[in-house]
């Protein structure tokens, strides 16, 4: 097998490549048998052939769709992650599998699995360049061409199963929260002493209503905005009121019980034109992020300020993230809440690069904790 000499450097996979002739030889002995091209084309799984160091050789026609490729020529020598546009692709020099936070990804974790002569499984959670994210099972098992070892790959878009475990998972398990609590104290109110106390049940009721519908357009927007049916309603946006709103939102959950929300007095009062709704979730979520890494006695700090062209957003926890867990924060469904939950943190990534012209950025140490920073333009063209 011929390489590049070992010249690249890498951060996890192996960075050496085969030359393009050596792969297009490969190519032609794979896939010469007519009968195996035609069977391989009406699998409707994603089915590649990989050389051991993990280029395509051989792609069927489901593969070449997915990756919108315009044929097999234009994806020979690729590896999986640069064929299907992955943005974690191009971090180092040595492509896919070779940045850091490629060692959590279960397709090049399966590939090495079976480069070194085992069977294996996993899923992937693959976020594109262009925002679009699939969550993929992948089978990897070693096959034989002439006494050559090569990877056969079979990959299987699970997004729709995902996002339905997701729904069951986190929005009906968060509404049902919500909606016992509202049903708790609706019955509560006949039976309130005075009214002083009938009072501060209907407030609270009132809350809780005002969550149970938030959470459910919450759920909505991130399907559109998934979808890319989401509308812009772009009107001027005070940064101070907008922290104060949100902090009120979340200060009076069952999460934030003993712990502290507070406004950095050094907050900026900055007015700027975005969607102010889209905001407050990406805050929210921010903000919720940081009460549940939280323990009892803990302040989540939230602070505004603003540079010459942009109005930033910040919030603060003194909780450090483990590194295998930075390296996934973004990822959908990834949560170390458990399984099928994490949407809070992809959805503001998602929400703020695609909708909002903007980023989201976090930083994480022992000393200092944890910060998310949210960055926008001041005018959202």
């Amino acid at each position: 097998m011929v390489s590049n000499g070992g010249s690249l450097k890498t951060e996890f996979a192996p960075a050496e490549r085969s030359t393009a002739g050596e792969i297009k030889r490969q190519n032609m002995f794979i896939s010469g048998p007519v009968s195996f091209q035609y069977v391989a084309d009406y699998i409707p799984n994603i089915f590649l052939i990989l050389n051991e160091n993990r280029q395509i050789i051989f792609a069927n026609q489901t593969a070449i769709k997915l990756f919108d490729a315009k044929d097999i020529d234009s994806i020979l020598g690729m590896r999986p992650g640069e064929a299907i546009g992955c943005k974690n692709s191009d971090i180092c020099e040595g492509g896919c599998g070779t940045a850091e936070v490629c060692s959590t990804c279960g397709m090049v974790k399966s590939i090495l699995t079976t480069i070194d002569g085992k069977d294996s499984s996993d899923e992937c959670h693959l976020t594109l360049k262009n925002g679009d994210a699939f969550d993929m099972s992948v089978y990897t098992f070693n096959t034989k061409y002439n006494g050559k070892d090569f990877v056969a790959t079979v990959m299987t878009d699970i997004s729709d199963q995902k996002r339905r475990n997701a729904m069951e998972s986190i929005f009906f398990h968060d509404v049902m929260n919500t909606l016992g609590a509202l049903r708790g104290f609706t019955e509560l109110l006949p039976v309130a002493p005075t009214m002083e106390k009938k009072e501060e049940i209907i407030k609270r009721v009132f809350r809780l209503t005002n969550r149970a519908i938030d959470e459910v357009y919450a759920q909505r927007d991130l399907v559109k905005a998934e979808n890319r049916d989401l509308s812009l309603v772009v009107g001027t946006v005070n940064s101070l009121e907008l922290l104060h709103e949100v902090c009120e939102q979340y200060e009076s959950q069952d999460l934030a019980q003993g712990k502290n929300l507070v406004i950095d007095p050094a907050t900026s009062e900055v007015e700027f034109k975005s969607d102010k709704t889209l905001l407050a979730r990406v805050v929210g979520n921010m903000i919720k992020n940081g009460l549940e890494a939280s323990d009892r006695g803990d302040s989540i700090t939230l602070g505004a300020s603003k540079t010459e062209e942009e109005v930033l957003f910040t919030v603060h926890n003194p909780r450090f993230m483990p590194r295998e867990v930075q390296l996934q924060i973004f990822k959908r469904y990834f949560s170390t809440k458990g399984a099928s939950r994490g949407l809070g943190t992809y959805s503001m990534r998602l929400l703020s690069e695609r909708y909002l012209k903007g980023t989201v950025s976090f930083t994480s140490t022992e000393k200092e904790g944890t910060t998310f920073t949210a960055r926008y333009p001041l005018k959202l063209d």
